[in-house]
């Protein structure tokens, strides 16, 4: 019983108005709460508990109102557990889905047919953070606009205009490709590096390719440079969600 009149005192004290309209909303500094706590001013807490670590599952937000609500720590804060890019998606952070990776060997697409091939030899990993690419094939697990870079060093055994890029399986067509003409010194010893640097807009629930392609002959993918200074990687595949 004496607990309401002692926090009335208090109030007076520190020179805040309260109203209430009806039991379920009250305010300070308003007559016309809109919610069961209306506070027009600003607030200040003393201290807060600091538990170690934080296990907590909700973190309080605020909305362009003021109204404070409570969200999903996943929804704010990206999954710490997987490696890559932070971006915004419009409502909250996300990891964004990112491939990196170059080649454990040499790929020649053969003639048959006149067909893009595969380029089936890109499975080592750079980061790879859903888990996506497989001997060249790789899907998404969101739609959106994608960053593609692609850039090979490239050799042939005929003079023809040889084609890489980024191939859409569902379709059968290329979705963005490069290509030049360039003559080889030597059969299969002329090497040209081909850059691809673009971005695509790709849909979960299909799979995507990077393919080779040579209207006359075979096109090889060098996977690495050999020499007496040592071996090492040249030619470098990339995919990862910009929005």
């Amino acid at each position: 019983m004496k607990t309401k009149p002692f926090l009335f005192f208090v109030f007076l004290l520190c020179g805040i108005e309260i109203h209430s309209q009806n039991t379920s909303k009250v305010g300070i500094n308003t007559d016309a709460p809109t919610n069961t706590l209306d506070v027009n001013g600003i607030t200040r807490v003393r201290s807060l508990m600091s538990p170690t670590p934080y296990t907590g599952e909700r973190i309080i937000v605020m909305d362009s109102r003021g109204v404070l609500s409570a969200s999903k720590r996943e929804n704010i804060v990206p999954a710490p557990t997987k490696a890559g890019s932070v971006i915004s998606d419009g409502n909250k952070l996300i990891v964004a889905q990112e491939i990196a990776a170059t080649m454990d060997n040499d790929f020649t697409t053969g003639t048959a047919g006149r067909q893009t091939a595969v380029i089936k030899t890109i499975n080592n990993k750079i980061i790879d953070n859903e888990n996506a690419l497989k001997n060249g094939v790789f899907s998404v697990s969101e739609g959106g606009t994608y960053q593609i870079i692609i850039n090979a060093q490239l050799t042939h055994d005929k003079n023809f205009r040889p084609v890489i890029g980024l191939w859409d399986e569902s379709t059968g067509k290329w979705i963005a490709r490069t290509n030049d003409f360039f003559t080889a010194p030597k059969s299969n010893k002329g090497y040209q590096t081909y850059t691809l640097i673009t971005t695509v807009e790709l849909s979960p629930r299909k799979n995507y390719s990077f393919r080779a392609y040579g209207s006359s002959g075979n096109v090889t993918v060098k996977s690495h440079v050999k020499d007496d200074n040592g071996d090492n990687p040249v030619s470098y595949f990339f995919v990862k969600r910009i929005k």
